[in-house]
């Protein structure tokens, strides 16, 4: 079997205006790359990388398409950083 070359996404990581203090990861759909055509989507909402960790280093795609006809096939893991309220353990929303 041949290794995969390429898939058609990918995902990129950078700071979001008036919030340069984390880098966000975004999903980026090359479908129609070979027609000069490159979308990014905000599908995983606002996920922040952790400090220290690359875009490359945070994404696990190693189950992604094995075997393809599962539903979990389409899963990757992406690690975050997110913050709490460590007196009632509440998740802090960081757009409000």
């Amino acid at each position: 079997m041949t290794p995969v070359q390429y898939y058609p996404f990918g995902f990129v990581a950078g700071c979001i205006w008036a919030d340069d203090s984390t880098w966000k990861v975004q999903f980026l759909d090359l479908s129609k790359a070979s027609e000069g055509i490159v979308s990014r989507d905000e599908c995983f909402g606002y996920l922040e990388l952790p400090k220290g960790v690359s875009l490359q280093q945070a994404v696990d795609m190693a189950d992604y398409g094995h075997p393809a006809g599962e539903e979990w096939a389409h899963q990757i893991a992406i690690a975050s950083r997110r913050r709490f309220d460590l007196r009632d353990g509440r998740l802090i929303d960081p757009l409000a």
